[in-house]
């Protein structure tokens, strides 16, 4: 695997560049020359419906929004093969991967925070018009029909948790094997530690994924502790052979 857990010094650096550049000052000052569509990595993201921090859009404009789930993307991700894309959030990535796959293919989006749906679905439309695309808004859970979840005013930390910043809010639940086509499929995952509940009660429906993205979180599972060292080995137990890393996203493939 080519591993590549992100060096100490560069890493400061990085923070630091991002307190510069990605201030909520830079980004209101970009939402304004933009008039809110941001341009991110070759495409442009409309945020006029999205109420998201305008540190965000410093982090789009500069490229550092999802960096290592772009690159990963356009080097992994097979293009003419049906996409699933857990936790879409604003369509960021989810327009990264349209510019990625054949005109035609298939891209089911999964996305919990009914704040941000409609965004996706604009971006979407801008960015993927030429793809078969479906939203599905709900949370990926396996314990209950709908759940309580936690919408954030950063939309890349909204998750089943909640804390002092978010507000609850009930979201319908959906499993992995009610989002995946027939046939084989790829998936593109941030589910803020959602992906343990898949490796725990729905390993059958990654059977016929090939390639996986996903960005792992250490969480708490019926209350054990369960660390991302531990999921990408459950990952690897399914058959998906981890061959790329950087920091916690990881890419696994299936070999057969």
């Amino acid at each position: 695997m080519n591993e590549k857990p992100v060096p100490v010094r560069f890493s400061a650096l990085k923070r630091w560049a991002a307190l510069v550049l990605c201030s909520n000052v830079v980004g209101w000052l970009l939402g304004v020359f933009y008039r809110n569509r941001i341009p991110f990595r070759g495409v442009s993201i409309d945020l006029r419906t999205a109420m998201i921090r305008n540190s965000t859009k410093a982090r789009l404009f500069f490229g550092m929004y999802e960096s290592a789930e772009y690159r990963f993307v356009n080097q992994y991700l097979m293009e003419e093969l049906p996409t699933v894309e857990l936790g879409a959030s604003i369509g960021a990535v989810s327009s990264q991967i349209g510019k990625r796959l054949r005109p035609g293919t298939e891209l089911t989006c999964v996305e919990a925070n009914p704040n941000l749906i409609d965004t996706l679905s604009t971006n979407l439309s801008i960015n993927a018009g030429h793809l078969k695309t479906r939203i599905l808004p709900a949370a990926i859970a396996y314990d209950s029909e709908s759940i309580e979840f936690a919408v954030s005013e950063d939309n890349r930390v909204s998750s089943l948790q909640s804390d002092e910043s978010s507000t609850m809010m009930p979201v319908d639940a959906i499993r992995l094997g009610n989002c995946i086509p027939e046939g084989d499929f790829q998936l593109v995952c941030d589910i803020e530690g959602a992906e343990a509940e898949i490796l725990a009660a729905d390993t059958e429906s990654l059977s016929r994924c090939r390639v996986a993205i996903v960005e792992l979180h250490d969480t708490t599972l019926h209350g054990k502790q369960v660390s991302v060292q531990e999921l990408a080995s459950q990952f690897q137990a399914t058959g998906l052979e981890p061959i790329d890393r950087y920091g916690s996203v990881y890419v696994f493939r299936r070999s057969s």
